[in-house]
């Protein structure tokens, strides 16, 4: 992480196993703070937990409510309080290690078109961008193959980056 223009000053990271075992492995060369967020978690599939994504993709692609699952507005509610909890904390930016279909819904939230550019075990970087009010944060990936490589999101609203 010391390519990132901002350092993050702690991690917030979600309470499922996959996203807190990461936040350590992380954290073992940053030796920052770390807070857990049950908000940050995934969304409950309820009956889908489990299935193949031939069953369960309408979830994420359609946002369609999971039998015996979390409702769609329940999890978008859930990290709309996340986010604003994170946004509004004093101490510096965070690094938030959660999951693809928690970026993905924060993409909804703003009407954009997300996929493929936010990808599971991947790090994106949101920086403030008051110019663009309708979604206010320049987004940046980046990838690792013989160097480090840092390159603006693919992300869209209505016309391509």
């Amino acid at each position: 992480l010391p390519h990132l223009e901002v350092k993050p000053a702690l991690i917030v990271h979600s309470q499922l196993s996959r996203a807190r075992d990461t936040a350590r492995i992380i954290n073992e060369a940053l030796n920052l703070p770390m807070v857990e967020d049950p908000d940050l978690g995934e969304m409950d599939a309820g009956d889908w937990e489990g299935q193949p994504w031939e069953v369960c993709s309408a979830l994420f692609e359609d946002w369609v409510d999971a039998p015996g699952g979390e409702t769609v507005e329940q999890f978008f509610t859930r990290l709309k309080r996340a986010k604003n909890k994170i946004l509004m904390r004093d101490d510096a930016p965070a690094l938030v290690v959660s999951h693809g279909g928690v970026l993905r819904a924060f993409g909804k939230f703003y009407g954009l078109e997300t996929r493929p550019a936010f990808r599971n075990c991947h790090l994106h970087e949101f920086l403030p961008n008051e110019t663009t009010p309708a979604f206010p944060w320049d987004v940046y990936h980046y990838d690792h193959e013989e160097e480090l490589v840092r390159a603006r999101a693919g992300i869209y609203h209505g016309t391509k980056y």
